[in-house]
């Protein structure tokens, strides 16, 4: 398939893509994005019980963890609200 543009592999949901990807923004870029998505917070709720999602430090030797990392995989924890905070976030154009 060659190259792909992101708008593609967002579409196609690409692991190796955004495994690529992660592994050339490191874990500390990775876990600041996700922070900033409520990950390793709490999710403000006035009725709802949500456990926290959580989103993992890794050093940088640990190359194959950042990159499955960055397909929600190894240590990546997130609950089904948290991702659909992600989601809305995304087609809201960024805003959350």
């Amino acid at each position: 398939m060659g190259n792909i543009e992101l708008e593609e592999a967002f579409y196609r949901s690409s692991n190796v893509v955004f495994g690529t990807l992660a592994m050339e923004l490191g874990n500390d870029a990775l876990k600041t994005t996700a922070e900033k998505f409520l990950f390793n917070k709490d999710i403000p709720s006035r009725t709802l019980n949500i456990d926290n999602s959580r989103f993992p430090s890794y050093k940088k030797a640990e190359i194959g963890n950042i990159a499955q990392s960055g397909i929600g995989q190894s240590g990546v924890l997130a609950s089904p609200i948290e991702m659909a905070l992600v989601a809305s976030t995304i087609a809201n154009k960024g805003v959350m």
